[in-house]
């Protein structure tokens, strides 16, 4: 009987362990399921971030774009001016040419 009762008290000693790392568990378990709570807001934060940042980027992309083709009208426009200058200089110059040869 005596062993019994000393089984018995081991027994009880064990299961008292075993349920305080049972709570622990369960505490812990709870403690990851907050922690995971925290990283999916974490997570849409930083995916909120990048959309924003994306479209930010695409706005300079579109803005860059335009500039470019602003800078490249006026610049073709500044070639024909100084092409059409040139010819009419030409023009000119190939007018009087050929008035000096008639006028010889």
């Amino acid at each position: 009987m005596a062993k019994l009762r000393q089984e018995n008290a081991k027994l009880s000693k064990t299961n008292a362990e075993l349920m305080q790392k049972n709570t622990r568990l369960k505490d812990n378990i709870e403690e990851l399921g907050w922690d995971n709570t925290g990283l999916k807001h974490d997570i849409k934060g930083l995916t909120d971030q990048m959309d924003e940042m994306t479209t930010a980027v695409l706005g300079d992309i579109e803005e860059l774009t335009i500039r470019t083709m602003m800078i490249t009208k006026v610049k073709m426009f500044q070639d024909f001016n100084n092409l059409t200058h040139t010819n009419i200089v030409a023009h000119t110059s190939l007018k009087k040419n050929i008035l000096e040869v008639f006028w010889l």
